[in-house]
């Protein structure tokens, strides 16, 4: 009885881990596969441009598995709020500074600096969330900026085509996707629906 409810629950733990960890390779696989497009789109038209095409394409798709995706409940209005608040600078801003670093700096280094993401977004969730701070993403949090330092130092030590202020561009990006994570989290825990929050957020964008 017990020991099989037991079982069970530490079963369904592992597989929400595992999901948990599937998803998040798989964002990573598709944000670096975009930095790469990014690219190629980005030598025939600037970055607004860019921007401009690219988050309401998203916002069109949303709508279109909106009446697919969104049950029919009360929402809170706290969480609507938050995930609006977020919209304001989450895609769009985070959008414009990719492409203008995609531009200046290339896919590879402008999307290694954006994966900084994590170090803003784990400082935010420990000052704000309260939440606990591991060895492990310690660890990994000091390897993330120990590796954008290394990009900075041999920017000024070889002959590059960009300037090492461009490196403020994707860092600004990483940052303000580090606060949306966490204010898209306390939204999140009011009104658990990821697809109403990214719905809400690049419709506001």
């Amino acid at each position: 009885g017990s020991v099989n409810v037991i079982e069970r629950i530490e079963y369904v733990e592992i597989l929400t881990m595992n999901a948990s960890f599937l998803f998040s390779v798989l964002a990573s696989a598709c944000f670096g596969g975009a930095m790469g497009l990014t690219r190629l789109g980005l030598r025939e038209m600037p970055p607004m441009s860019g921007a401009l095409i690219s988050i309401p394409t998203t916002t069109i798709l949303f709508w279109c598995a909106a009446p697919f995706m969104i049950e029919k409940t009360v929402w809170p209005s706290s969480a609507l709020g938050l995930f609006a608040v977020v919209g304001l600078f989450y895609p769009v801003m985070v959008t414009l500074l990719n492409f203008e670093g995609t531009l200046r700096m290339g896919p590879t280094r402008a999307a290694t600096i954006s994966s900084t993401t994590p170090f803003f977004a784990i400082t935010a969730a420990v000052l704000f969330l309260k939440e606990s701070l591991t060895f492990i993403i310690l660890f990994g949090t000091i390897g993330i900026v120990a590796g954008v330092m290394m990009i900075s130092w041999k920017s000024t030590a070889s002959k590059t085509t960009w300037s090492r202020i461009s490196i403020l561009l994707p860092l600004g990006a990483a940052f303000l996707r580090g606060g949306a994570q966490m204010l898209t989290r306390m939204g999140l825990k009011i009104l658990p629906d990821p697809f109403l929050a990214g719905l809400i957020g690049y419709t506001v964008s």
